[in-house]
């Protein structure tokens, strides 16, 4: 495990993903918990700055149980991208063999491409398996992945392999319905990952080939690339340190309540934490949320800053954390202040009553230096009959949140502003519709902070919308900007934003054309028909910098037309001949007006011969023409000899001798005979 934690592409070293999840139902057994690691050598195809957005994703499932056993639902993944060209996906399981998963298709801004995959690529029990999923672009793309069951669901956002790295931190809800599990996903092949089980396990084990092993164990596995493999127990795993990235959870009970729900994240690696974050109660509830922290370095200071909530805690080594309960209501938006970096999550709880439909959902909280300056995402579909209510949650300076834009919309009037103490933020949330949205700021260089978050009859979920993944926990060197890199170029905590020269730039439509008919002229002199349309490009300007396409049709047909007329051709064709040997230049103008030929069977339509004496060759549009090549060039060269041999002069007259020989050696040998040329027939030389 050596190598850069940044710069993926330099050096040989393993990287790796971490998926945990956790499923419980209340006041019962245990929580079910699983992790996926991936790792991997090199950048792979990803462009622009290190954030969600990418070009190659590798994913899993893990198991999720629906209510009172109900068949099995499909996993689902969404793909999108925020460019305004055409985009090539392919989604791939290499080594999966019971269903073919291989599938290519193309997305771009605004369009949303959702697949379903066989519930058994669910992994389930203590087994290794070849489940791991492969997402590859050839331009970046934005992912989610939905793990729905009968009321048991939740989304993760997808993290690029360009953002792994070699250091994570595990969050799971405890205690549960089931037990802790860990999925490892392998992305070389022969990859070591070590896992180091933290104290929060308690007396609880984790069983892997036959060994247990304890609270600060270290299990070491070695994976092929695909390969997934699950590791259980039925303690905790918050502050369990992996070389990973995701986390995934499976039904947990979260508090008083009645319900239970799959809940699934993917994790930032720790290079990527922060030390500032604002929380958001979760739309119309009334119970409050949990959260946990989780640090990275020893003894970490945490303070907390609400108008009718506060709290101060010490967290004393990495792994460690603490759990807060925080009510529900608009004086409960607050501020985190951490002196070192740290991890936050966020738990919906349980549904308590008919009155307040919801689910338990987790979702990790991106700190305030990883903010971005727009998002594309999409809605899952409720597992149910109907759909979830889904919000759209925010975080915006207060004197930017009038450029907030909604599908290229102002948020409606109604919206509610709530500041957010110890900042200049305020905070909120819009009800968004089913299907695709885009949120973004008409200022490319104000970031703001987005989650969504659905909730349905004892069902919800809740993920970021978008995030940085730039390395602001990790040793900085100066450098030089670039637009649009997304870096801390000047080493101050802080992501510099110069996303492009003049912001997003939206497309419009030129001017339509003239109405016309498609056919001018008939080949055939017959009657041809075609249609009169008109047409219009989305350059004026065309889309830029991410922008919005333009809307609507590039192209209207309104009737048919049609024609008889004969189509005539008329060609004006220039030769020009240079000699090498002598600063003269001589250019000889055919003007082709007319050529007709004649077979002794067949009358053919007109040809039009093009002629070019450098390389003393002639070509006819009609093969059938009764005037060959052969003839042509003949006639061309004896008519052009007497010239040539005047102009290269004495010097070279013995290459002239010899031309002038092949030329009359190519008449006697074609038996071609000396004719007049007159004006209209195949070539008029006029010379100067």
């Amino acid at each position: 495990m050596q190598g850069n934690l940044v710069f993926i592409c330099y050096f040989k070293s393993n990287w790796f993903m971490v998926i945990l999840l956790h499923k419980a139902i209340l006041g019962q057994h245990g929580v079910i918990g699983f992790l996926r690691v991936l790792s991997l050598t090199s950048l792979a195809l990803n462009k622009g700055a290190p954030d969600n957005k990418g070009s190659e994703y590798i994913i899993g499932y893990m198991e999720n149980v629906g209510f009172g056993g109900s068949s099995p639902l499909n996993p689902e993944l969404y793909v999108t991208t925020m460019r305004t060209t055409t985009v090539n996906v392919r989604v791939k399981a290499p080594l999966y063999t019971r269903f073919t998963i291989d599938e290519s298709f193309t997305v771009t801004a605004g369009v949303i491409k959702k697949l379903t995959f066989d519930s058994d690529i669910r992994v389930t029990g203590d087994v290794l398996t070849n489940k791991g999923i492969w997402v590859i672009a050839d331009d970046e793309i934005v992912i989610y992945g939905v793990s729905p069951e009968t009321y048991s669901n939740d989304a993760f956002l997808g993290l690029p392999t360009d953002v792994m790295g070699k250091e994570y931190y595990v969050v799971t809800w405890w205690p549960p319905e089931f037990q802790c599990e860990l999925m490892v996903v392998g992305i070389n092949d022969s990859t070591t990952v070590n896992v180091r089980l933290s104290d929060a396990l308690g007396s609880s084990t984790v069983t892997y080939n036959g060994v247990n092993y304890v609270k600060g164990d270290t299990i070491t596995i070695t994976l092929n690339r695909y390969q997934t493999l699950q590791l259980t127990s039925d303690g905790d795993l918050t502050g369990t340190y992996i070389t990973s990235d995701k986390i995934w959870q499976q039904k947990t009970k979260v508090d008083s309540g009645t319900s239970s729900d799959h809940l699934v994240e993917q994790w930032p690696p720790v290079f990527a934490y922060g030390k500032r974050f604002v929380t958001v109660p979760i739309p119309e509830r009334t119970t409050g949320d949990k959260f946990k922290f989780v640090a990275s370095e020893n003894d970490t200071h945490v303070t907390i800053t609400g108008n009718s909530y506060s709290d101060s805690f010490t967290l004393s080594e990495p792994g460690s954390h603490a759990e807060k309960d925080i009510p529900s209501g608009t004086n409960y938006y607050c501020y985190v202040q951490s002196d070192k970096p740290i991890l936050v999550a966020q738990f919906c709880k349980s549904q308590a009553s008919k009155s307040e439909k919801a689910d338990p959902m987790m979702a990790f909280i991106p700190p305030i230096e990883q903010y971005t300056a727009d998002y594309t995402f999409a809605t899952p579909q409720y597992s149910g009959s109907g759909s979830y209510t889904n919000y759209f949650m925010f975080i915006v300076k207060d004197a930017q949140k009038s450029g907030l834009r909604v599908d290229g919309s102002a948020f409606p009037g109604s919206t509610v502003y709530t500041p957010v103490p110890g900042t200049d933020l305020v905070a909120g949330f819009i009800q968004v519709s089913d299907g695709t949205h885009t949120i973004r700021h008409t200022s490319p260089i104000s970031v703001f902070g987005g989650y969504l978050y659905g909730t349905a009859n004892y069902e919800s979920y809740g993920f970021p919308t978008g995030t940085r993944v730039a390395p602001i926990n990790a040793p900085c060197s100066t450098s030089t900007t670039e637009i649009g890199d997304g870096l801390d170029n000047d080493c101050d905590g802080l992501i510099d934003e110069e996303l492009c020269p003049d912001g997003n730039v939206d497309g419009n439509w030129t001017d339509w054309t003239a109405w016309a008919c498609t056919v001018t002229c008939s080949i055939s002199g017959s009657l041809e028909h075609g249609t009169i349309s008109r047409t219009r490009t989305c350059t004026n300007p065309p889309p830029q910098y991410d922008g919005q396409q333009c809307v609507g049709i590039s192209n209207e047909t309104q009737t048919t037309c049609s024609t008889s007329a004969a189509c005539q051709e008329t060609t004006t064709e220039a030769v020009t001949t240079t000699t090498e040997s002598t600063t003269t230049e001589v250019t000889t103008t055919e003007s082709i007006t007319e050529l007709e030929t004649t077979t002794e069977s067949t009358t053919e339509p007109e040809t039009t011969t093009t002629v070019d004496t450098t390389t003393e060759s002639a070509t006819t549009a009609d093969s059938s023409t009764s005037l060959d090549t052969t003839e042509v060039m003949a006639e061309f060269w004896w008519s052009n000899t007497p010239i040539l041999a005047g102009i290269i002069g004495a010097g070279v007259l013995a290459a002239t001798c010899m031309s002038i020989s092949l030329a009359v050696g190519l008449r006697k040998k074609w038996n071609i005979k000396s004719k007049k040329v007159e004006p209209k027939e195949a070539f008029r030389h006029d010379f100067d």
